[in-house]
């Protein structure tokens, strides 16, 4: 008899692949489409720097005194992607690189700002105003660099364009994963027809 799996009602952005059920790790097998926070350290990223992402998970909106509403993260903006990893020495991005091409910044004032995507919104928090003021000029610079280099007006170095394609691929992997979750909410679990698409 199939059993099945039963999906998550809400996945933050920072959580892991291994964190995601079986059906949905879409992680195994690609060892390579995975970057670490010293080698774009290494290729001079237009800024990088330690910032605080508000949690929006669904679980620390119904649980705040259980759960953490903000969490440090170590911020590098490099490429057409701005990428967070949980430290410095960080052996893996934390959750979806955010794309520069089609983003846009709010200031929220306390040294907070908003950056804001087709896809989702984030609330990020640093030290102070000025702070904010750079990270939101340097996202605005890079944003207007990446669309002259997608339109091949600017050459790109070969780190850089493999950066890219890791950006684009673990961006790629979560819109098919928030797309099985959608999915899945919409299916009756004793139909079927359907028991058997996450079954184990």
């Amino acid at each position: 008899m199939a059993v099945r799996r039963r999906l998550p009602d809400s996945l933050d952005d920072d959580d892991r692949a291994e964190d995601v059920p079986l059906v949905l790790n879409m992680a195994r097998h690609t060892s390579n489409k995975n970057v670490t926070c010293a080698e774009l350290l290494e290729l001079s990223p237009a800024k990088f720097g330690w910032a605080s992402k508000k949690n929006n998970s669904m679980l620390a909106w119904l649980f705040p005194c259980l759960y953490e509403q903000w969490r440090e993260r170590y911020f590098v903006l490099i490429g057409g992607f701005l990428f967070r990893f949980a430290s410095d020495q960080g052996e893996a991005v934390k959750g979806v690189p955010i794309p520069l091409d089609c983003i846009t910044t709010k200031m929220l004032g306390d040294g907070c700002f908003e950056l804001s995507t087709l896809r989702k919104r984030y609330s990020v928090r640093v030290g102070s105003e000025k702070e904010a003021t750079e990270w939101i000029n340097a996202i605005q610079k890079r944003k207007m660099e990446v669309i002259r280099e997608n339109m091949g007006h600017v050459h790109l170095e070969p780190e850089v364009k493999r950066i890219n394609k890791i950006g684009s691929y673990l961006f790629d992997r979560r819109l098919e994963i928030d797309r099985l979750v959608a999915r899945s909410s919409t299916r009756n679990p004793l139909d079927p027809t359907t028991a058997s698409e996450f079954s184990m």
